[in-house]
């Protein structure tokens, strides 16, 4: 029932972004702005579209509860089987990692870091299981796993050389579910930016740019025209990729740690990637022709969002006072203090924040949302993340050393398709260990910087020497 009425959602949002895009690409063509009914109809299949977003949401948190739900109770079934007495021919005929070891497995791991019972419910030990089976399965290629995998209705087909040319296997969803929580926990840009589901590799995101205006006029008198401006955003899908080795000696005996590692690693490893290009990204190969938040700053210093220090000395983070803060917080738009946040590093809070906190010219205080620590600055969010500079004693000249503004009104992340594996038993033959290929799809647009007349949503304090 839920997945048709998910299927049908789907489907009603798909013809409304359609029709919102047939209205966009209908006055690009006769190169116009739209007329006030085409503006009417393409705001209200954003609202459409948008409540139907929600309405998917809803019903895939339903399903994904019956699936925990059903796999707990299936879980459980295979306990209880195990520790039935089966006879002398019966255990002779069950594969070394049976029932037995699975309850021990299960059990007898210790804490886990990517499947945490917060995340996964009282099942989540049997789901880092399940994932751990699969990859000894199907990235190293281990028989006893594999027909594990097949007496428990586990999905696989094992990864080769040939599987990498098509393009690899898709995580099962457990693992992807796992990569998908630490990804946001671990990565700031997924969680902060604009979230796009891009359903084709190029979209054209459309962002009002202009507004109409309300003009006095007399009695009987003809009005001024003015019409709102749009523009589009682009998003073109970026293949990003993990190289990496794993021994073919892996202890099954570790399994359910073993789908808690994986699902660490790569986590760790794409938001790292995503937050790196997000804010250092220069528009070159080494960063997938991405161009980040601070780089954007960086080469174009005379943006009204790129201010400058206070004091024009200050190239240092033990240099930065209250002063240039608040400058940085006045030059952001009114529009984007709501929802407005620091980005900085860790070095970066505790030589100035937490610097000017102790000197009594600032606050600075923690509490906890959505089960994470927060720090606040002024009233705002601390966003941490260690790809902002973080040097204490370098000078930071003509440098952005901190962000502050509504990254989700500046900045979009279209995700294109999720994680796949590949596999080489090749590579590393000399060494006895199975090379490992991941890979995603996905682009990111910071669209928020503003002009040389005006600041975006997103402003960057930038140091000084002289």
């Amino acid at each position: 029932m839920y997945d048709e009425k998910r299927q049908e959602l789907k489907d009603e949002l798909s013809h409304a972004m359609k029709s919102a895009d047939d209205i966009i690409e209908k006055a690009k063509t006769e190169k116009r702005s739209l007329d006030d009914a085409e503006q009417r109809s393409f705001d209200d299949l954003e609202k459409k579209a948008e409540s139907l977003r929600k309405e998917i949401e809803q019903v895939d948190q339903t399903l994904d509860r019956i699936r925990r739900q059903a796999e707990m109770a299936d879980s459980t079934k295979e306990v209880r089987k195990a520790r039935q007495p089966i006879s002398a021919v019966a255990r002779t005929d069950r594969p070394a990692d049976d029932l037995f070891a699975f309850d021990r497995q299960l059990f007898g791991c210790g804490e886990l870091r990517a499947f945490t019972r917060n995340a996964f419910g009282a099942n989540h030990r049997a789901l880092a299981y399940k994932s751990g089976k699969w990859w000894l399965a199907t990235a190293l290629g281990h028989e006893s796993s594999k027909r594990w995998c097949q007496q428990h209705g586990v999905e696989f087909r094992a990864l080769s050389s040939d599987v990498n040319t098509a393009g690899g296997v898709l995580v099962p969803d457990e693992l992807q579910a796992a990569i998908i929580t630490l990804r946001e926990e671990y990565g700031f840009i997924r969680r902060e930016a604009q979230l796009i589901p891009m359903g084709r590799d190029v979209m054209e995101v459309p962002r009002r740019t202009g507004n109409m205006t309300a003009t006095p006029t007399g009695q009987g008198a003809s009005l001024t025209e003015s019409d709102g401006t749009l523009d589009q955003v682009s998003l073109t899908t970026r293949k990003w990729g993990i190289l990496t080795r794993f021994s073919t000696e892996l202890d099954e005996d570790a399994v359910v740690n073993i789908g808690d590692m994986v699902a660490q690693e790569m986590a760790y490893a794409f938001a790292y990637a995503e937050d790196d290009a997000a804010v250092n990204g220069d528009g070159t190969s080494t960063y997938n022709g991405v161009y980040g938040l601070k780089k954007r700053f960086d080469n174009n210093l005379t943006l009204t969002g790129a201010v400058g220090v206070t004091t024009a000395t200050h190239n240092l983070f033990t240099e930065i006072d209250i002063d240039d803060l608040i400058g940085l917080m006045a030059a952001c738009p009114a529009y984007a203090r709501r929802n407005a946040k620091w980005l900085c590093s860790q070095p970066f809070v505790d030589a100035v924040f937490v610097a000017i906190m102790a000197a009594g010219g600032g606050q600075i205080f923690t509490t906890m949302q959505d089960g994470m620590t927060q720090m606040r600055f002024l009233g705002f969010p601390i966003i941490v993340s260690q790809v902002m500079p973080a040097g204490i004693a370098t000078d930071y000249n003509n440098i952005c050393v901190c962000l502050f503004g509504d990254f989700r009104a500046g900045c979009m992340f279209g995700d294109r398709r999720g994680i796949t594996v590949g596999r080489s038993a090749d590579r590393y033959f000399d060494t006895d260990q199975i090379g490992i290929r991941a890979t995603e799809r996905w682009d990111f647009n910071f669209h928020g910087y503003g002009s040389t007349s005006a600041a975006g949503p997103v402003v960057g304090l930038i140091g000084s020497s002289s």
